[in-house]
């Protein structure tokens, strides 16, 4: 019996997490890896959503490498140094992205799809956060309290020529399409890069009727419903 055909890692698998990389979930190799495979050495980064610029940032590690990056943070309480204090929306974005950007990074919790559709920029990378407790297969678009769905990030690639290449725990990464060929060793496959870790679900019980949250529950507090304890509910 002839064996079967490789199965292809993931590019977050091989893309050794660097000692300078201060992002969450490797994002920040990741992009490092993508540069490596393009061969872009240096450039211009901008990341949306910087906090202080260093604790869990996309592009600090770019910036010590010699990279011009423009940092931008909402809130006061969280820019130091270095990075710039101003409020990034789909109103805004323009005036805050360098057209020259090879790198773009977008974290804001919650107009991060928004953002990107009004971004004029088409950088050679982008990393742009999803919801995590959405599943693969629901896409959605969930506004400036929700955010949206990996799976509406993997269609808006799709309609501009861009590819996903890598996703973690919340980051969607993609490049434009015309580097598909420097993916060819990894899996690119949208359901096996999707990380279903956060995935979080409503059930009812089939006895009661009522309503309880199930999965990891990472961050935020249940809200009391009035759907969420059985009442206002249609029953037939």
């Amino acid at each position: 019996r002839s064996a079967g055909p490789a199965v292809k890692p993931l590019l977050r698998d091989v893309a050794p997490r660097l000692p300078e990389d201060r992002s969450q979930f490797g994002e920040g190799s990741i992009i490092s890896e993508i540069l490596r495979r393009l061969g872009i050495t240096g450039g211009r980064a901008c990341e949306f959503g910087a906090g202080d610029g260093e604790h869990l940032s996309n592009s600090a590690h770019l910036r010590d490498a010699g990279w011009a990056a423009d940092m931008i943070e909402a809130d006061p309480d969280k820019a130091t140094e270095g990075v710039y204090i101003g409020v990034v929306d789909p109103i805004t974005v323009n005036a805050w992205v360098d057209l020259t950007c090879s790198v773009v990074s977008i974290d804001v919790d919650g107009e991060d799809y928004a953002i990107l559709c009004a971004m004029g920029a088409r950088p050679a990378v982008l990393c742009v956060e999803h919801h995590p407790m959405i599943p693969a297969h629901v896409s959605l678009l969930g506004g400036a309290d929700i955010g949206c769905s990996a799976l509406a990030l993997k269609e808006w690639a799709d309609e501009n020529d861009y590819l996903v290449v890598a996703m973690t725990h919340c980051n969607t990464i993609m490049v434009k399409g015309a580097f598909a060929s420097a993916f060819d060793d990894v899996d690119i496959d949208f359901l096996h890069m999707f990380d279903p870790s956060g995935v979080t679900w409503v059930l009812s019980n089939v006895k009661t009727g009522d309503y309880g949250i199930h999965g990891p529950w990472p961050f935020g507090r249940a809200v009391e419903l009035p759907w969420a304890m059985g009442e206002g509910l249609d029953r037939g």
